[in-house]
């Protein structure tokens, strides 16, 4: 049975005090009481009811609240893992890029070089040619 309350307990005490006394007081007196208690009562049960739909809807919106707790977390948590796909591969292309980037300066620098060379080269043939063809 559910625990007693505060109004329970004046309940039985006015039952008890209109028990000993119905016979020293008057029948309206006495017939008064009794509806005053019955009323009273009925207020206590209204109370209870009250109470238990309240704490019943508490319930139920703590439930759904977990309910839309768990939901947002699993978001949360999918956009998270989503977002750190996206950040490791494009820290991967940056990385892929940075390297290629590197191999061309350096294919740029050999090509460079090279082409130095063979500038020379063709000057010194120029010169070559030309001096071969002066003392002719």
């Amino acid at each position: 049975m559910s625990k007693q309350i505060k109004e329970d307990k004046i309940i039985e005490d006015a039952v008890t005090i209109l028990n000993n006394f119905r016979n020293t007081l008057s029948d309206d007196v006495s017939l008064e009481y009794e509806k005053l208690l019955t009323n009273y009562t009925r207020l206590v049960k209204r109370y209870k009811k009250v109470i238990k739909q309240g704490d019943a809807f508490n319930t139920h919106l703590v439930k759904s609240n977990e309910s839309s707790q768990k939901i947002a977390r699993t978001k949360i948590m999918s956009n998270i893992s989503e977002q750190r796909k996206v950040k490791e591969k494009l820290s991967l292309d940056s990385m892929n890029d940075k390297k290629r980037i590197k191999q061309l300066l350096e294919l740029y620098q050999i090509s460079q070089e090279e082409l130095i060379k063979l500038q020379k080269k063709e000057k010194d043939k120029t010169k070559h040619v030309q001096k071969h063809l002066k003392d002719d």
